[in-house]
């Protein structure tokens, strides 16, 4: 993804974050209803539009705790493309698995979930290697410094967006199993259904106040190249793995 911001910025044919978020989320929700007509509507467009109608237009209030997560995952999406316009992919990669942490505290929190020692050392070591990342080591002066005090204040924004990314990650993440578990929707993929569509609907207002105007002037598809329609796609599939 950064690789693509960057070419963009090289061509001067930057694409709009809250545009390519709201084609993530379109990517995602058509392959969820994909998934749906072929296992739970035996390849029948009709039954799927039954049974989505029959569990989600017929009871909507059932859904209304994920729009939740769903808004959350969407300024996490934002976050992202955002840090990794500011900092480097390798300071990306391994700051975001902060989120692991965040999780496991939210899901002490919210799930009242208990952690072994072992598990609990191994995310002080993950926290570790998190903050070497941002160390600085002179050899010839032979002095420690933080990273971020020879950086300029894009790299700082950058972190602290990745830092919110990580605590918007684990809090969805935990809050979204939690409602799961306790709601009364047997089928996941109509879970997942019913939160990619509170995602669209985040992503599309997000499109609208932040960028409406300039969609209007240059197009929705300004900047986007065969390589951003693959990044999309990948991104997408990632995230699969953890609504699905």
């Amino acid at each position: 993804m950064r690789a693509s911001m960057v070419n963009a910025s090289v061509a001067n044919q930057k694409y709009l974050v809250s545009t390519l978020v709201l084609t993530m989320e379109m990517i995602k929700i058509s392959l969820i209803a994909a998934l749906i007509v072929a296992t739970e509507a035996k390849f029948s467009i009709k039954e799927a539009a039954k049974l989505l109608y029959k569990e989600i237009l017929c009871r909507p209030l059932d859904a209304l705790p994920l729009a939740v997560p769903s808004f959350l995952y969407v300024v996490q999406d934002n976050l992202i493309v955002f840090a990794l316009s500011c900092v480097d992919a390798t300071t990306y990669q391994v700051t975001y698995q902060a989120r692991i942490l965040t999780t496991a505290l939210f899901a002490r929190i919210l799930l009242n979930q208990v952690l072994p020692i072992k598990r609990w050392l191994s995310l002080l070591l993950l926290m570790s290697g998190v903050i070497l990342t941002q160390v600085n080591f002179n050899g010839e002066m032979g002095d420690l410094s933080w990273r971020a005090q020879r950086e300029d204040a894009t790299y700082l924004l950058g972190l602290l967006a990745i830092g919110c990314a990580t605590m918007t990650s684990g809090f969805a993440g935990v809050y979204n199993e939690k409602v799961i578990k306790n709601g009364q929707q047997p089928l996941l993929l109509i879970r997942s259904f019913q939160l990619s569509l509170f995602c669209v609907f985040f992503a599309f207002m997000g499109v609208v106040i932040k960028d409406g105007v300039v969609v209007l002037r240059q197009g929705y598809f300004h900047g986007y190249t065969p390589f951003v329609w693959l990044i999309a796609t990948m991104q997408v599939s990632y995230k699969s793995n953890h609504y699905l």
